[in-house]
């Protein structure tokens, strides 16, 4: 349970945890190529939880991929409740605590599980499975599943305005930037399968557990 997630990077192998300190998310980026002598950068995260109202350092990043703007990199990371938040990686000092920028907020009760990134059709997208608690699936549904998918169009990176405190939310009269795509319901893992598909495990309505290849939605 301490390290939630790993990716990587491109360059680098980039690692999501959770440590026993003031600032508990941690993020570790260990370049490439890796050896036993290898020793990466550590540092914490200061994430704004837009459904919570407050900016936390102790949730930890539950999915995360890497993402280049303008030749900057950042790390993207997603949390529990659902903000998705980038940080700025390049020309971090070890221990250095960096502050996120969440751009868009999927609703409350939901754990991450997976997230990639995406193109189709001309446009970018990024694609996130999540899990919805008991209690907020049987409150209120989004759908036959407590496994939900959502599709993010992925220019929502680029926000610099409706950032943080104003942060964009998904709700279903307002579902330009993101969408729930009901032919991932009961999609437990997933990861991309070549240019078009998406490999998953996926939760049937029998409870019976299946290994399916689903196009890219």
């Amino acid at each position: 349970m301490k390290i939630t997630d790993i990716a990587w990077g491109g360059k680098s192998v980039l690692v999501a945890a959770q440590a026993k300190e003031t600032f508990g998310s941690k993020v570790l980026v260990v370049p490439a190529p890796l050896r036993t002598d290898s020793k990466g950068t550590l540092f914490s995260t200061e994430t704004y939880h837009v459904h919570h109202g407050k900016w936390e350092t102790n949730a930890p990043i539950r999915t995360l991929m890497p993402y280049e703007e303008k030749g900057k990199n950042y790390l993207v990371g997603a949390f529990t409740c659902t903000p998705i938040v980038k940080y700025a990686i390049d020309d971090l000092q070890p221990g250095a605590r960096v502050k996120g920028i969440s751009v868009i907020e999927l609703g409350n009760g939901n754990t991450p599980q997976d997230m990639f990134s995406y193109d189709k059709d001309g446009k970018s997208y990024i694609l996130m499975n999540t899990f919805r608690m008991d209690r907020f699936q049987k409150s209120n549904p989004i759908g036959p599943s407590s496994y939900w998918t959502c599709k993010v169009d992925k220019s929502i990176l680029t926000e610099s305005v409706k950032i943080n405190e104003t942060a964009v939310r998904r709700e279903p009269k307002n579902d330009t930037m993101a969408v729930v795509v009901p032919e991932f319901h009961g999609v437990m893992l997933m990861d991309r399968l070549g240019t078009d598909r998406v490999l998953v495990i996926r939760e049937g309505k029998d409870g019976a557990v299946n290994l399916a290849a689903l196009p890219l939605p």
